[in-house]
């Protein structure tokens, strides 16, 4: 039961998607990079939990790429990044544009 309720702690309510995004989006435009999209793929119902999957795209320095990433490992959310494709900008030297499918979970109060 402990670890139930501290897993549940790591699950916001699903009223609370939109300061998620805010944190993400906050995490990389103080790391310098710039979002190019946010989309929000099809939600995935299941029993205890919900698991909405985003697909965002940033164009940016390399090594602040890095830094956003470590800065995501920090919230306080469960997340899973997957899908992670880095093309290197012909134009500059270090520069990329990151595409990726974060999935951010989230209590499912329908069980």
């Amino acid at each position: 039961q402990e670890a139930i309720r501290f897993f549940e702690s790591k699950l916001p309510s699903t009223s609370e998607i939109h300061k998620v995004l805010e944190q993400v989006t906050v995490i990389a435009q103080k790391q310098g990079l710039q979002p190019k999209t946010i989309r929000t793929l099809a939600r995935k119902d299941n029993s205890g939990y919900v698991e909405q999957p985003l697909t965002m795209k940033l164009v940016g320095n390399f090594n602040a790429f890095y830094s956003f990433l470590l800065e995501m490992e920090k919230l306080p959310r469960i997340m899973k990044l997957r899908e992670l494709k880095l093309q290197k900008d012909a134009g500059e030297e270090g520069e990329v544009g990151a595409e990726f499918i974060v999935s951010i979970f989230f209590q499912n109060k329908t069980v």
